[in-house]
């Protein structure tokens, strides 16, 4: 069946509302670390929610080659004849390309944008009496830090996931009205933030409330009016401080220990197999959680949709973001130039259609987005052709879904673990 078609029956059941998928919850509340240690987001003291973790998926054998060769290739130096790679050589190439080409290096990017974002927080609160433009500096510092960051949120897993570091960076969903209390409760209660945040409530001390704090524009809490611009000031520098420290630990360790794990599939994982497993676990995890509660929840069910649920209430850029997650996604799955599971469709399973159909998927997404460059997601859900383009957009990432979670999993035996994989 051609891509129109699958494109045009998926259109029809959805009509105006995204499908309905499954696995990613919805706004909670104030959130506080359990005293367990889990992998996944931490839950939340009444009712928040996290993006949600599941189980690992079963694993099979699936050992390493004795190293990475060029595309195509053997470690002999001959070439082989689509779909005559070894399984164990395919997985160890695609292993290597992903961390040393793409989770690292965008580990990278990140941290050092955080840094960035200390610099320009400094900064902005060193100025006696900062303007508009000022703030319009670091209202960009923060945009990078956040364009960096929805670059890794589909790799949540080993350090990333310690100690809950993922909903210390970013707790979403959450209600704005919660972090609204959360953050002003803190200002009013004259916090010491010269210690950074020693307690568990995570949506006051991440990029949503650093957010609030320079975006918002109530009078009385905005950064350039407010009475206590000193006190928010401390806040903004004590936030931007808390997530280069936790970038700084999840960099550190993945650079170190773990992604010599994940590319030879042992320490935590069982086997190659079960590395890929992990990896794309969580790949199919994000890529529900932009449909269901990146689209489809602030779409809602009529005009005017619900803006209360949209990832960026305040600084408004939740496409952008969208488009971001959109490429990691894409970087992970083929790893840009490098020996990614386009190329293992191909040396291993002899599978060229396949690889045409996934591309041709993501083609079209990143199509869609084009034609929503320059718009806000907060104003197309309160217009009919807005809301046509949304749903449009949730009909395609379902179709890639739907490919991944059927022919991808079966033709590769890479069983993510988690229920997207039966291709409702």
């Amino acid at each position: 069946m051609t891509i129109k078609n699958d494109l045009l029956i998926l259109s029809i059941v959805s009509s105006l509302c995204l499908p309905l998928l499954s696995g990613c919850g919805g706004s909670g509340g104030d959130s506080a670390t359990p005293t367990n240690n889990a992998g996944a987001d931490n839950g939340t003291s009444d009712g928040g929610t996290s993006d949600g973790g599941t189980s690992d998926g079963g694993t099979s054998d699936g050992g390493t080659s004795d190293g990475g060769t060029s595309d195509g290739g053997t470690s002999d130096g001959g070439t082989l004849a689509p779909g005559e790679m070894q399984v164990a050589e395919g997985q160890s190439k695609v292993l290597g390309a992903v961390s040393d080409s793409v989770i690292t290096p965008m580990y990278q990017s990140f941290l050092d944008s955080t840094q960035s974002l200390v610099s320009a927080t400094n900064t902005y609160c060193n100025i006696s009496e900062p303007q508009q433009s000022d703030l319009s500096q670091l209202q960009d510092s923060w945009k990078q830090v956040n364009s960096q960051w929805q670059m890794i949120r589909a790799t949540k897993f080993g350090p990333l996931a310690d100690n809950f570091t993922y909903s210390r960076i970013q707790l979403w969903p959450f209600l704005p009205s919660r972090i609204v209390s959360s953050v002003e409760s803190t200002i009013e209660t004259s916090y010491d933030f010269s210690q950074g945040f020693n307690d568990s409530t995570h949506q006051r001390q991440g990029l949503p409330a650093f957010e609030y704090l320079v975006f918002n524009q109530e009078t009385d809490t905005n950064i350039l009016t407010a009475a206590d611009k000193a006190q928010r000031c401390n806040y903004l520098k004590a936030i931007a401080s808390n997530v280069n420290s936790l970038m700084t630990s999840v960099n550190s360790q993945w650079v170190s220990e773990f992604s010599q794990q994940f590319k030879a599939g042992n320490g935590e994982f069982e086997s190659s197999k079960s590395a890929l497993e992990t990896l794309f676990k969580y790949w199919f995890e994000y890529l529900e959680v932009i449909a269901d509660d990146k689209l489809k929840k602030p779409l809602g069910l009529d005009v005017p949709g619900k803006p209360e649920e949209l990832e960026s209430h305040w600084a408004q850029v939740s496409l952008q973001s969208i488009e971001s997650n959109i490429t990691s996604l894409k970087a992970l799955y083929d790893a840009g130039d490098e020996f990614g599971f386009d190329d293992y469709l191909v040396a291993v399973n002899n599978r060229e259609d396949l690889k045409d159909d996934i591309n041709e998927r993501f083609e079209v997404i990143f199509a869609i987005l084009k034609t929503m460059e320059g718009n806000k997601l907060a104003d197309l859900i309160q217009q009919s052709e807005g809301r046509e383009k949304i749903n449009e957009l949730g009909v395609a990432i379902t179709a890639l879904r739907t490919v991944m979670s059927t022919d991808f999993v079966q033709v590769t035996d890479i069983q993510p673990g988690f229920n997207t994989n039966d291709g409702d």
